[in-house]
């Protein structure tokens, strides 16, 4: 919808100004772990499918399986928007983070914790990986089962990415960024409580994964919900 004219938009500011709503902004996010030396194979990752704390795989080793933890996610939901909730997203960004050098650590039960423990190797470019990621894997808001906005996770850049700068060395572990622009849609999506909402990720090509990494979708935007 393009402007604040929209009915549906008129509508949800009369409830808010009449109590019945509150609106806050939000980033929504969610991610999935990959591990070093394994390859990444063609196929899709399904993002927002999973709440925080439920258990899923690492997503280039289906054998290994971890807790989604708030690092990896701030996700309620398992891919439906609860009812008495509509978000209005207004951008879609993607982070590629990988860890400092070539590091798999398993802190307190977590399989492929991206936190580096031991700096064992300094050869593996992150950069290169980084690059090879964003450039072979697409990247899709999905609702309703219907795709919008998809592109290469490059043509999504975030706001901010480690400690909340916009910028740094990729070589460090750091992930892509926009230096503080990103795409807003020139259409923002007004999703209502009950509709199937995803973000699809397609990887188009056998990656090897030098280092472990986490991909991360955000959905920033505004959420109306009941008081």
């Amino acid at each position: 919808m393009e402007t604040r004219n929209h009915p549906a938009l008129v509508d949800l500011d009369r409830r808010v100004a009449a109590g019945e709503l509150e609106a806050i902004g939000i980033r929504l996010f969610d991610s999935a772990r990959f591990a070093q030396d394994l390859d990444a194979g063609v196929g899709e990752i399904r993002l927002f499918s999973n709440p925080i704390n439920s258990t899923v795989t690492v997503a280039n080793d289906p054998a290994t399986s971890y807790r989604k933890t708030g690092a990896d996610t701030n996700n309620l939901f398992t891919g439906t928007l609860p009812q008495g909730q509509t978000i209005l997203i207004k951008s879609l960004q993607a982070q590629v983070v990988a860890a400092s050098f070539n590091a798999t650590t398993e802190v307190a039960g977590e399989a492929t914790n991206p936190t580096p423990a031991v700096s064992d190797d300094t050869t593996n470019s992150a950069s290169a990986l980084i690059m090879a990621m964003i450039n072979q894997m697409d990247i899709a808001l999905e609702i309703n089962g219907k795709q919008y906005e998809r592109g290469l996770l490059c043509d999504f850049p975030s706001k901010a990415v480690v400690g909340g700068f916009a910028g740094g060395s990729l070589d460090e572990g750091i992930a892509q960024n926009g230096n503080g622009n990103v795409y807003e849609f020139p259409s923002e999506r007004l999703v209502n409580g009950g509709s199937p909402l995803e973000v699809v990720i397609t990887n188009h090509r056998v990656l090897r994964i030098t280092r472990s990494l986490r991909v991360r979708a955000i959905l920033e935007g505004v959420l109306y919900r009941t008081r």
